[in-house]
């Protein structure tokens, strides 16, 4: 049976489980009794982590987006497309007139490249859609702080308003480490930005990658 403790070996499993939710809520929630069940059999302790791994990878329905809320439950969706390929979690989505423009990923090791950043891909994204590279009316929603590279991006298309979930005090320039590129009176744009909003979700998904990357149970460790 795969580790519950130590090693953590659940790669296998977190592949299912996407799998899994693709064929239906039904499929997914036998299979979660039954491996629940097999691992309760094995050794009791293991159950109760098996389930919550399980769980964490539960996407949101949200059939008519409208509030930041919803976007950003989208963003998050998004995210667990990253855990699946072994990417770092952070999902991204730009909207004009509560309209999608973009919905993405991080893909750094897929693309082999740090421009790779969720950001970057749907700011590219949007300025396609719309035929322009300014995106004054747009909104970016995700579910980290931006960095320094992407925060310069939302500068430079011009973005409307930044919406991000969990701050970032080593690497993030929305105020989280020190610096705020949304307010720079040098700079020759200026944004508005909200954070906070689905900030839990978002922060555990965060935590346990980079647990499982640290105890080598996950792809691209």
């Amino acid at each position: 049976m795969p580790e519950c403790d130590g090693g953590m070996r659940f790669v296998p499993f977190v592949f299912t489980a996407c799998v899994l939710q693709a064929f239906g809520r039904d499929l997914y929630d036998f299979s979660i009794k039954y491996l629940n069940n097999l691992f309760d059999a094995d050794g009791g302790h293991c159950a109760g982590s098996f389930l919550a791994i399980f769980e964490m990878f539960t996407r949101y329905s949200v059939e008519s987006p409208s509030s930041d809320e919803d976007w950003m439950k989208l963003a998050y969706n998004a995210a667990l497309d990253a855990f699946a390929a072994g990417e770092v979690p952070v999902g991204a989505v730009i909207i004009r007139k509560n309209q999608s423009l973009a919905v993405t990923h991080n893909d750094v090791i897929g693309s082999g490249s740090v421009l790779g950043h969720c950001e970057l891909e749907a700011i590219r994204q949007a300025a396609v859609a719309i035929g322009d590279w300014r995106l004054n009316e747009c909104t970016l929603y995700v579910t980290k702080e931006p960095c320094p590279m992407c925060s310069g991006a939302c500068v430079m298309s011009r973005i409307g308003r930044v919406v991000f979930a969990i701050g970032d005090n080593k690497m993030g320039c929305l105020g989280g480490c020190g610096c705020n590129f949304a307010s720079q009176i040098s700079f020759n744009h200026s944004f508005t930005y909200t954070t906070g909003i689905l900030e839990q979700p978002c922060r555990k998904l965060l935590q346990k990658f980079f647990y499982m990357r640290r105890t080598n149970s996950i792809i691209g460790a």
